[in-house]
């Protein structure tokens, strides 16, 4: 992400230079290490959802996490307990080629994989995705990783996000959307559940609209590349340990 000057707008989108703003406060030491770990696509994202939250806020809508730094110690706690959501918690198995226990043991090592960012598997679609991918091709399968708009709903809201997600002929895994309920900007009630199963019944809670397929050249370009390879070593470490590659 380009870095802002000390006379540049602020990043929250207040109207108010950055300087005199969020400049060397808590949430902007925060927003620093995001992109910092999240690489250019997570860091967009976040900045996306962070634009929102602000926009908001200072209109008097109540999205259900009006205190962001409450919001991020409570995952950072979360963390030191031990006891972070895992997303087979709420992953809805439809039908599938893979069994249901292999299934629920992907996206757990995954998501406690890219859990590891300071906040949390929010924002994290794309790494999830990537590295579920991965976990795959271990496997002796073909996925292909797409990257698009996700459009997720209840009976009066609506959430828009950049999104990533795998296709295996005709399946699809729509993971990490669990981790949503920790994402500063989406509205109270937007609470989807994982789905891995058949293309044709995706949930009638959301939309996918892809953008492209993406390749081991846009990965190397817009993640960081360096802490993705050491997370590919913790995959295929557990998955060998598990005994499922």
């Amino acid at each position: 992400m380009a870095k802002i000057g000390r006379n540049d707008p602020c990043w929250c989108r207040s109207g108010r230079k950055y300087k005199k703003c969020h400049l060397g406060t808590p949430a902007d030491n925060q927003r620093n290490n995001m992109e910092a770990s999240l690489g250019e696509f997570g860091a967009r994202s976040m900045s996306q959802s962070l634009k929102k939250f602000y926009q908001e806020k200072q209109t008097g809508v109540t999205i259900g996490k009006d205190n962001l730094n409450e919001l991020l110690n409570k995952i950072m706690e979360g963390k030191k307990a031990g006891n972070r959501p895992q997303p087979s918690k709420r992953l809805i198995l439809g039908k599938s080629k893979f069994n249901s226990r292999l299934r629920r043991v992907l996206v757990d090592i995954v998501g406690e994989i890219v859990d590891q960012n300071w906040c949390g598997r929010s924002e994290m679609c794309v790494l999830f995705a990537i590295l579920l991918g991965d976990a795959l091709k271990k496997l002796g399968a073909v996925p292909k990783i797409v990257i698009g708009k996700g459009v997720y709903t209840n009976s009066t809201r609506e959430f828009t996000w950049d999104h990533a997600w795998v296709l295996i002929c005709d399946e699809i895994v729509d993971g990490n959307v669990d981790s949503m309920v920790e994402n500063p900007a989406v509205p109270e009630g937007v609470e989807p559940n994982n789905y891995w199963g058949a293309l044709d019944d995706l949930p009638s809670d959301r939309k996918l609209t892809s953008n492209k397929e993406i390749d081991e050249n846009w990965i190397r370009e817009n993640t960081t590349y360096e802490e993705l390879q050491l997370w590919r070593k913790q995959l295929y470490k557990k998955m060998e340990s598990l005994k499922l590659s």
